[in-house]
């Protein structure tokens, strides 16, 4: 009787085994050159990472159609259908190739893969862009320092994450995943999680603020070096601008004081010192080209350990670029003395070996604003090229902004005059026009058109004699346009208006 019982018991346990063989198969991955801890997913669902010899296999896989994808950081990711049958094994056989990007010391490139596609991308509080279809999004001149990233889409759950660019990924990537979930739940829940996660980004906020105002409030009320400090009047990426008086001869100065953040930076601080001497060059060997003018730079109180500062002339008057937003119409005569007047700044900067970089109307200001003889002053060397500077001991980034970038800038390539003269010709452009000829959220979009995009025509209410000097200043070949600032200032003197 006991041996009946258990044939049964035997044949029971026999048949579920069959009947769950039949339901499920075997997943077997193998990578060809190994990649060892690869993540693997399963429908969006992650199973597991390869072992050290870049292989792995998984059991009760459920039959049917499935995507499988495989990912790595450094790697493109592999996706494919696969089908699972019952009670076989399923081998996959795969090469994951290593993302290519051209390595350059002086780019650091941001990749984001997102889950989906369209999703708005905000960095530092300013938009930057959408994700692609595939839910991809880079940006190739991305700065080191902190950062807030957040990936937001309707109906999807926001991606807030703060990251670190810190000196190791100069010329590499610095890839973040994102995953958004959809929304779900009861509206009146989603509307109070809403409310409690906008009062805590506010509170954070006011914190944040409140945080800065008392780490600079030495600054901002009272004396610095040999300065008293007056007011705050403009604040940057890494410095910021006050208005000041010099103790000692009770001048007014502009004085620019590199931010408490960026003190163990010694390629910030080298960027900052390179901007004092090269304005101090270029005034010393060019005193009168309208290049604002700087008294003194260094160290706050000459310590090793002081805050990095630029004293320089304070200038009064509004920006070019406020004028071009205000949709002022310009005379001809105005734009041509702007541009005449900044090629002169720019070709003394050329002669003794700096390149701005960094051009456009915000650089530009005009401290006397007359309909036809304006005067200029060029500002914000910051991220000038120095000739006799090594490359690599400036910024770690592509330089400039991207509606006013030469097509070589955008490349990564090397910098010469004529980069800024295809710059100073986007301004050209602007002035007549009102806008540069290139413009969208997107600034790898912008770049893109500036690389491969014809220039947008001018208006037939432009002299045919000033189109072709615009013209010449932007082709996309260096090697078409003016060769020098002295051929361009001569070639516009020659402009009867």
């Amino acid at each position: 009787m006991k041996k009946k019982i258990i044939f049964v018991l035997l044949s029971l346990l026999f048949l579920t085994l069959l009947g769950y063989s039949q339901e499920k198969g075997l997943l077997r991955v193998i990578t060809n050159p190994p990649v060892p801890d690869a993540e693997v997913f399963l429908d969006g669902n992650k199973i597991g990472e390869l072992g050290r010899d870049g292989t792995k296999i998984w059991t009760n896989i459920g039959v049917g159609t499935h995507q499988l994808r495989i990912r790595k950081q450094g790697y493109n990711p592999y996706i494919r259908t696969i089908n699972i049958d019952a009670g076989l094994t399923h081998t996959e056989s795969i090469s994951l190739n290593p993302i290519s990007y051209k390595r350059t010391e002086n780019i650091t490139i941001l990749k984001i893969e997102c889950n989906i596609g369209g999703a708005d991308v905000i960095i530092d509080g300013k938009k930057r862009g959408v994700t692609t279809f595939e839910g991809r999004f880079i940006i190739s001149n991305f700065p080191v320092g902190r950062h807030r990233i957040k990936i937001e889409k309707k109906n999807y759950r926001t991606f807030t994450k703060n990251i670190n660019i810190t000196e190791k990924y100069k010329g590499t990537t610095y890839s973040l995943t994102a995953n958004l979930s959809q929304k779900t739940g009861d509206p009146r829940t989603l509307m109070i999680v809403s409310l409690i996660v906008i009062i805590s980004i506010v509170v954070l906020g006011l914190i944040f603020v409140l945080f800065r105002v008392i780490s600079s409030f030495k600054v901002i009320s009272g004396r610095f070096d040999q300065y008293s400090i007056k007011e705050l009047v403009g604040r940057g990426g890494m410095s910021n601008v006050y208005k000041a008086q010099d103790m000692n001869d009770k001048k007014e100065v502009a004085l620019k004081i590199m931010d408490d953040r960026f003190l163990k930076d010694r390629d910030l601080i080298n960027k900052f010192r390179n901007e004092g001497k090269g304005l101090s060059l270029i005034n010393q060997k060019y005193p009168q080209v309208p290049v604002v003018k700087i008294f003194r730079f260094g160290k706050e109180d000459s310590s090793p350990h002081g805050r990095p500062f630029l004293a320089m002339e304070f200038l009064k008057g509004p920006s070019l670029l406020s004028l071009i937003n205000k949709k002022k119409k310009f005379t001809l005569r105005f734009i041509i003395n702007v541009i005449k007047q900044t090629a002169t700044a720019l070709d003394a900067a050329h002669s003794v070996g700096i390149f701005h970089r960094d051009l456009s109307p915000d650089n530009i200001i005009v401290t006397k604003n007359s309909p036809n003889f304006p005067l200029i002053k060029l500002i914000d060397f910051g991220v000038a090229k120095h000739e006799y500077v090594d490359v690599g001991t400036l910024d770690g980034t592509i330089s400039g902004k991207p509606p006013y970038m030469s097509p070589e800038q955008c490349r990564g390539k090397k910098v010469d005059a004529r980069s800024d003269i295809y710059s100073l010709g986007i301004i050209f452009y602007a002035l007549l026009t009102g806008n540069p000829p290139f413009a969208s959220q997107n600034p790898l979009q912008v770049m893109h058109c500036h690389e491969k995009e014809p220039v947008p025509g001018l208006p037939n209410t432009v002299p045919e004699t000033i189109r072709r000097i615009v013209y010449k200043m932007l082709s996309k070949d260096k090697k078409k346009r003016f060769q020098t600032m002295k051929e361009l200032i001569e070639e516009l003197s020659n402009q009867r208006i």
